[in-house]
């Protein structure tokens, strides 16, 4: 079986304000790259739907249909949430935007959805993170194990919803609570 070879869109995330360029590409640009690096197949991060204007279903079926006549296979979209938080209304907006993922996915068809374990945002930058290996201590007044629960609760109902679609939820072990799974 050949090797097919698939870019996220964040390997795009420096354009616009990197060495590469001034100027951000639009999805339709990635999805051009793709085709002329003989790449088969994209991952679009949610943020980059969201840069492009690209939330309705009307949009994001046009983007499905761009990619496909360049022979491109949607992939994944990236949820970029996180279930971590504190406060009750900011964890359903993050719920929210991972359904909403997945509703995005299914229409671009994508048939994977790339949820985040999520993190408590107590490092202050990068640097620090990479010193701590991707691990953070709770926020105050809180224990690892509530942001468990938290991001378990969000990952149940996540997948229960993704599957009712025919999306399948993945789970990536990248910094924060997962990053040692």
């Amino acid at each position: 079986m050949p090797v097919k070879l698939g870019i996220s869109s964040y390997s795009f995330h420096r354009f616009g304000n990197g060495p590469e360029g001034n100027v951000a590409p639009t999805i339709e640009q990635m999805i051009d790259a793709c085709a002329d690096y003989g790449v088969s197949g994209l991952e679009v991060l949610y943020e980059h739907f969201v840069q492009n204007d690209a939330t309705s279903l009307d949009r994001i079926h046009q983007l499905r249909q761009y990619a496909a006549l360049r022979g491109i296979a949607p992939i994944t979209i990236s949820a970029s949430h996180n279930p971590v938080q504190p406060d009750l209304e900011r964890r359903r907006e993050e719920l929210q935007k991972l359904l909403v993922t997945i509703d995005m996915a299914r229409a671009f068809g994508a048939p994977f959805v790339r949820a985040l374990g999520g993190r408590w945002h107590t490092t202050s930058t990068f640097q620090e993170m990479l010193e701590r290996d991707g691990e953070e201590p709770p926020a105050e007044g809180y224990t690892e194990d509530e942001g468990f629960e938290w991001a378990i609760a969000a990952l149940k109902e996540g997948a229960a919803y993704a599957g009712e679609r025919g999306v399948t939820l993945v789970l990536e072990n990248h910094w924060g609570l997962t990053g040692t799974a």
